[in-house]
């Protein structure tokens, strides 16, 4: 019917919710990071400097690729 119809022309997108993140991490582990994010379809925006020797890296994920995050950066910087 009608609904079908514009429902077809319309073109719908299935939309997810986006998380911003900041991770700051040792220099060490900067490529671990970066690569983990990569992973669970990421993008990452920026990184940077931060005093002590750390990184910051500043990316877009997908919600539903950060559960169990915390626990999967822990154990990359073990613990830092």
């Amino acid at each position: 019917g009608a609904f079908r119809e514009g429902l077809r022309k319309a073109g719908p997108r299935l939309l997810e919710p986006i998380m911003r993140v900041e991770v700051i991490t040792p220099e060490e582990h900067l490529g671990d990071v970066i690569g983990d994010l990569n992973s669970r379809r990421g993008q990452v925006n920026s990184f940077g400097d931060k005093p002590g020797g750390l990184k910051v890296v500043d990316a877009f994920v997908p919600l539903a690729e950060m559960f169990q995050y915390v626990s999967t950066l822990r154990g990359m910087s073990k613990g830092r």
